[in-house]
């Protein structure tokens, strides 16, 4: 026993009042399948308007309706609609409840593409269902519509505002649901004004506005405002965000103002305008800063004052570990860890420095020997670089020379 499609359609697809008369298969360069659909026999025609039966008029010519594609060939239903004639309405159409008006498209292909218009863009699902972008706006817009005509808005208590740019100089604002637990878009407007903020009041009714508890929102100005009118008991939460950006506007605007008064001031003293930079003074959160300068006073007792070639305090890690008791004796490996290397100390063999050819102990100097170490200008050189031999001196220590450690 085979399965035929009229079997199959209806399954799947099981209109009332109407038979699936025939079917054939149009070959071409786009194939489609095309069923012919005709009233069931002693049926009455329903009136588009009340929607009861009433006696036929005439036909219409026949009209093509796109259908869910069958293999992925698409597919149409030819059907000519009735023409009744109402006590009430006149003649008129008759109502299809298959379809979607004058709109050349089932309402369940309408169904199909809005399902898929929520998991792709709507270009990607004209594009695989061989079907034009204007089809699936519309089944989109007709899903929409129903949504909103079947929405339960009980125990709404909590909402967000905001808007989105979606075009060049255009905004849309976004009304949503954030109540612990059900989380939804509610509203979209076109603009970011007044007037779109107050479109969702009047949809959303005077008694549901009264029961709004808590609404998130930037610090829009229009937005303010529609929300003390429309929604007078509810507590308007502002976002960190835009308040730290407002106190970081003013704290500006303050500093610049004080520094060019200060400088009018002291234009004819000379005097430095102390608040140049201070605003990351102003702006630091304290601790975590705290704690670096106590790192930088540690590690201030390993730098020497004199040596302008080391970094500023703090720039010395405190991974050096040097003892004062073990000076003098044989070091057996490298004290600065790979990688803690200054960039900026690359050069310092290079240098003369007073003490080289004193302070020089041959214990002390991993590598080369001291005679090959001995410099063309009467200190130490390394004639190659290695990738841990550095010598740092120190020359606070307490003792009758300053030595080398690597």
């Amino acid at each position: 026993m085979h399965l035929r499609l009229k079997t199959l359609l209806n399954h799947v697809e099981h209109l009332k009042g109407f038979v699936y008369e025939s079917s054939r298969l149009i070959a071409g360069k786009v194939p489609r399948i095309e069923i012919k659909l005709r009233p069931r026999a002693k049926s009455k025609a329903l009136c588009s308007h009340c929607e009861t039966p009433q006696p036929g008029y005439d036909r219409l010519h026949e009209r093509k309706f796109e259908f869910v594609p069958i293999w992925g060939i698409k597919t149409f239903i030819l059907y000519a609609p009735r023409r009744v004639e109402c006590r009430e309405h006149g003649v008129c159409v008759e109502h299809l409840s298959w379809a979607l008006g004058k709109r050349p498209l089932m309402k369940s292909y309408a169904w199909f593409l809005a399902s898929w218009a929520k998991l792709l863009s709507w270009k990607d699902v004209s594009r695989t269902f061989k079907t034009s972008w204007e089809s699936v706006f519309r089944s989109v817009e007709m899903a929409v519509d129903w949504g909103r005509a079947h929405m339960d808005l009980s125990g709404v208590t909590a909402l967000g505002v905001d808007e989105i740019h979606w075009q060049v100089g255009k905004f849309l604002t976004l009304v949503y649901q954030i109540n612990e637990g059900r989380k939804r878009l509610l509203f979209v407007a076109e603009n970011r004004e007044e007037t779109s903020l107050r479109k969702f009041f009047l949809w959303f009714g005077k008694k549901r506005s009264a029961e709004i508890r808590f609404i998130c929102s930037d610090m829009w100005q229009p937005y303010l405002n529609v929300i003390a009118e429309r929604a007078k008991n509810a507590l308007n939460i502002l976002d960190r965000y835009h308040i730290a950006a407002k106190m970081n506007k003013a704290i500006d605007e303050v500093r610049a103002k004080e520094t060019r008064e200060m400088k009018a001031r002291n234009r004819l003293t000379g005097k430095e305008v102390v608040l140049t930079h201070s605003r990351w003074c102003l702006l630091a959160r304290g601790e975590p800063h705290r704690e670096a300068d106590r790192q930088a006073e540690g590690a201030a007792g390993l730098q020497p004052a004199y040596d302008p070639s080391l970094p500023p305090q703090g720039g010395v890690p405190l991974l050096l570990g040097v003892h004062l008791s073990g000076v003098g004796g044989e070091v057996h490996g490298a004290v600065v860890q790979e990688g803690h290397a200054l960039a900026h100390r690359a050069d310092e063999e290079d240098r003369p420095h007073a003490s080289l050819t004193q302070a020089a102990h041959p214990q002390l100097v991993r590598g080369p020997r001291r005679e090959d170490l001995l410099g063309r200008r009467g200190g130490l050189e390394q004639p190659f670089e290695s990738e841990y031999q550095k010598i740092l001196w120190i020359p606070d220590l307490q003792c009758d020379k300053n030595h080398a450690v690597s």
